[in-house]
Order: structure tokens, then C-alpha cells, then sequence
């Protein structure tokens, strides 16, 4: 009688080792997906309750906080950071003020009250902070905008709008109301004199979905932006 060799084949071992690898190309798209949600959804809460100590403010001393700076305390400190901000503080200027790491931006430019007018006109549920590191964006601007104020952390004090430089993709908006709402930003493109085109977005954009921009006075006629 002839035994049978115990054991697996070559072939046997490499078709068990292609099954495992299809299905693991199938799975990590779904649980990064899951994470992904996870994520967005954390810091939706931690919008919500950064709302909560907005509105505080603004009923205490009847104006709307001078910066993000003025909202953040030992206490609520992890309120103002994103799960998915690895660079632990994606807002440098507002994470070396405060010491806490902070990844949200605030619309700064809400304390002129010609500015606040004008954006309530267009948009009484108006945002009034946001966070660039969820769903679809531009990497590359996200990069850029982290290495432009880690170089120059005084820039966004010195600046009337510090918020991120032509940043492209989805967001996610804190509005007026309390509600957090999930917006997508385009680039803005003008012509200067020479004929090079300036890529840019407005804050207003930022915070709002009205068209017009009530405040934007460029100067350059806006083209469209090449693909």
C-alpha cells in the first residue's frame, strides 16, 4: 500500500497566498473607509461642542471672540483638536498661542462688524469655523498650508484672513446656527496684467456658499482656472 505525502503543493501554498491577498486588496478600502467616518464623525462632536463655548462667549461679552485663541482652556483644550490631524496642531499659530494643539481655523475676519454685516446678508447660517483634513482634499495644499505656518508663525497674526492658502477639497463647516455642514472649495482664478494667472480663494469662501463674495474687491478680471 502507498501512503499519500502529507503537506501542501507549491501550487496549493500560491493559490492560498493570491486568494489572501485578493481579499485583504477587498477589505483595507472598507475598514479605512470605516475609520475615515469614524473620524469625521468625532469631529463633528468636537465642532458641536467647540459651538457650545462660541456661543458662550458671544452671549457673556455680546461680540464674537476676537480669535480661536480666546475660546480654548486647560479644561476644553481636546474639543479643539481632530482625530485625524497627525500633525498634532495642523493650526501652528493657534496651537504655539494657546499650547494645546489646535486644528481648527476661525474666521477672524467675522470681528469687523462692515465684514459680519455683509456676510449675514448673504447667509444668516454663515459659517464661522472650519476643518480641512477630512474627506477629498488637495494633499498638496494641505502640506503647503502646514509648511507656510510652521515657517512663519507670525503670519496669520499679521494677516486679516489666517486661514489656510488656497486650499481646495472638502471641508467640514461650523455655522452660525450650530449646525456642521460639509462643503466643497474650488480655486478661484484671475488674470493680472501679464497674463499669469493668480490662483486663489477668498475666506469668504471658506464660510460660505453665497454667490456673490460681498467682500471680495479684486482688482483682476476672474477666468476660469485650467484643469
Amino acid at each position: 500500500m502507498r501512503l499519500r505525502k502529507s503537506g501542501f503543493t507549491l501550487l496549493e501554498i500560491l493559490t492560498v497566498v493570491a486568494i489572501i491577498t485578493l481579499l485583504a486588496a477587498l477589505i483595507l478600502p472598507v475598514l479605512n473607509s470605516a475609520r475615515a467616518k469614524a473620524r469625521t464623525s468625532s469631529c463633528i462632536t468636537n465642532l458641536r461642542q467647540v459651538y457650545v463655548t462660541w456661543r458662550n462667549y458671544v452671549e457673556d461679552y455680546s461680540d464674537y471672540p476676537p480669535s480661536l485663541v480666546s475660546l480654548i482652556s486647560q479644561a476644553n483644550a481636546s474639543i479643539f483638536h481632530c482625530p485625524s490631524d497627525s500633525w498634532q496642531g495642523f493650526n501652528v499659530w493657534a496651537t504655539r498661542r494657546s499650547g494645546h494643539p489646535v486644528s481648527y481655523f476661525y474666521a477672524h475676519s467675522l470681528s469687523d462688524r462692515n465684514r459680519r454685516e455683509l456676510i449675514e446678508r448673504a447667509d444668516p447660517h454663515h459659517g464661522i469655523l472650519f476643518c480641512v483634513l477630512h474627506a477629498d482634499y488637495d494633499r498638496e495644499s494641505v502640506e503647503r498650508t502646514y509648511r507656510r505656518f510652521s515657517a512663519d508663525p507670525n503670519q496669520a497674526a499679521n494677516s486679516t484672513f489666517p486661514y489656510p492658502p488656497v486650499f481646495v477639497g472638502t471641508l467640514l463647516r461650523l455655522r452660525i446656527d450650530g449646525s456642521v455642514q460639509t462643503a466643497r472649495i474650488s480655486p478661484r482664478c484671475y488674470q493680472l496684467p501679464d497674463g499669469v494667472i493668480l490662483v486663489d480663494v477668498n475666506p469668504w469662501y471658506y464660510l460660505t456658499d453665497a454667490i456673490p463674495c460681498l467682500w471680495c474687491n479684486s482688482p483682476y478680471p476672474e477666468v476660469p482656472c485650467r484643469q
